[in-house]
């Protein structure tokens, strides 16, 4: 079960900050199937880049099974 709580990811475009998930808080229980919609610009690619662990959170946590994948090594 993935749950993410206070999710942030914020990017720096030069002296602009980019706030591409602000305060994300879910949950997806096992077996549970996920639709991510939204406009362009609007966090799905980020927001699934953090569910795969291959980028890690401004702020918050995001855990699988109960592990915070943001604390686990890169390796």
């Amino acid at each position: 079960m993935y749950e993410l709580r206070g999710v942030t990811k914020r990017y720096t475009r030069g002296k602009d900050t980019i706030n591409a998930l602000d305060g994300i808080d879910l949950t997806i229980g096992d077996g549970d199937r996920l639709v991510i919609q939204g406009p362009t610009g609007g966090g799905k690619s980020t927001l699934l880049q953090m569910l795969g662990g291959l980028d890690r959170p401004t702020a918050g946590s995001v855990e699988l099974d109960g592990t915070d994948m943001a604390k686990l090594s890169e390796a």
